[in-house]
C-alpha cells in the first residue's frame, strides 16, 4: 500500500494536475483582479481622427460606468505600423490595448519588408464601431449618378483625378478598388491634410473622391460637393435619397471604415474576455449610441471570433488592391 503511493507514474500525475491547478489559479487571478491600474488605449492616428473620437467615447463609458481609468495615446504613422509596434513590444497583460482603424489592415501589404502578421502579432477583442463613405464629386461635374460617372470616365480614360487625404489612405485604397470594379483609369491625388483634399474637390481641381462621412457631411448639405453614394449596405437615415453602391450596382465596393481594439498576442484569453464583454456593453450605452450618431458612426461589438474573421477578410481584400494598384510605400 505504502510502495503504491511512491510509485513514479503515480507521483508524477500527482504533480503535474498540482501544476496545473496552480496555472488555473494564476491564470484566474490576473482576470479577476483586471483592471488594477490604468488601461492605455494606443491610437495609430492623429487626435480627432475616427479611431481617436471612437476610442475616447469607449474610454468615456468604461470610466463611468465600470470605474477603469482608461488613457488614450496617439501614435500615427507608419500604415499605423508605428503605434503597433509599441503595443507589440508592451507586456502582454492587457494593460495596453490597440486601437486602429481599417488601414491598419492594408498594413502587412504596403510595407511586407516588416514582417507584420496581424494573425499572428495581436489577439483579436472586439470591433468597435463601424462608419461609411460617400463616393462625392466636384459640382461642376455632369456627372449625377455612379453610372453616369463611369461613363464620363470611360469616354475620357485617366483624364479624371479623384482625392484623397494621403498617399496610401483609405480613401486611395477603396478609390483603387473603384477603378478596378468598374473597369476604368483614373489618376490618384494624394494631398497632406484631408481638408486641403475638400477644398481642391469643391474647386473642381480634381473630380472626385471617396470620403468619410462625418467631415464630408457639412459639404454634401450646403451644395459644395454631390454625393453620388454610399459605401454602407443600406441606405442611411442621414441620406434618405442617396443610393447605395450596391444599388448602383458595385456590391463589391460595400466598405466599412472600423475601428477595432487588440491586444498584443499572447495576451490571458480571461482578461481580453473581460475588455470584450465591458466593451460590448459599452456600445449599448445611450451616451455612446448617442456620440458614435453625431459622429455618423455605429455601434458594432461582437466576439472575438467574430473580429477574427473580418480581419482575415480585409487583409486578404486590401492585399489585392495593394497588389493590383502597384501602391508601395517606404519603410
Amino acid at each position: 500500500m505504502i510502495a503504491a503511493l511512491f510509485q513514479p507514474h503515480s507521483f508524477l500525475r500527482s504533480a503535474l494536475a498540482a501544476l496545473a491547478l496552480s496555472a488555473a489559479f494564476a491564470g484566474a487571478a490576473p482576470a479577476q483582479t483586471f483592471p488594477d491600474r490604468p488601461i492605455k488605449f494606443l491610437v495609430p492616428a492623429p487626435p480627432s481622427s475616427p479611431p481617436d473620437l471612437i476610442s475616447r467615447i469607449i474610454a468615456n463609458e468604461l470610466s463611468t460606468a465600470n470605474g477603469w481609468t482608461v488613457v488614450i495615446e496617439n501614435k500615427p504613422g507608419a500604415a499605423f505600423t508605428l503605434g503597433a509596434r509599441d503595443v507589440m513590444r508592451a507586456p502582454a497583460d492587457g494593460y495596453t490595448i490597440f486601437a486602429p482603424s481599417i488601414f491598419f489592415a492594408s498594413a502587412p501589404a504596403l510595407l511586407p519588408d516588416l514582417n507584420l502578421n496581424i494573425g499572428r502579432d495581436f489577439v483579436s477583442i472586439v470591433r468597435a464601431s463601424a462608419s461609411y463613405n460617400a463616393l462625392v464629386v466636384t459640382p461642376s461635374l455632369e456627372a449625377k449618378s455612379v453610372s453616369e460617372l463611369i461613363a464620363l470616365m470611360k469616354s475620357k480614360p485617366g483624364k479624371l483625378n479623384f482625392a484623397s487625404g494621403g498617399f496610401a489612405s483609405p480613401a486611395h485604397l477603396v478609390g483603387e478598388l473603384f477603378l478596378t470594379k468598374a473597369g476604368v483609369s483614373g489618376t490618384h491625388v494624394p494631398f497632406a491634410l484631408l481638408p486641403q483634399a475638400f477644398t481642391e474637390l469643391i474647386s473642381g481641381r480634381v473630380e472626385y473622391m471617396f470620403a468619410t462621412l462625418l467631415p464630408v457631411t457639412p459639404f454634401i448639405r450646403d451644395g459644395k460637393l454631390r454625393a453620388l453614394a454610399v459605401t454602407a449596405p443600406k441606405r442611411l437615415a442621414a441620406f434618405p435619397d442617396l443610393p447605395t453602391v450596391t444599388e448602383a450596382g458595385y456590391p463589391e465596393l460595400t466598405i466599412a471604415d472600423w475601428v477595432v481594439l487588440m491586444a498584443r498576442a499572447g495576451t490571458p484569453p480571461e482578461i481580453t474576455a473581460k475588455i470584450n464583454a465591458a466593451v460590448n456593453k459599452a456600445l449599448k450605452s445611450e451616451s455612446v449610441l448617442a456620440a458614435f450618431k453625431n459622429l455618423g458612426a455605429d455601434p458594432a461589438g461582437g466576439t472575438p471570433a467574430e473580429l477574427d474573421a473580418l480581419m482575415a477578410e480585409q487583409i486578404a481584400l486590401w492585399s489585392k488592391v495593394v497588389s493590383s494598384a502597384g501602391i508601395k510605400m517606404a519603410n
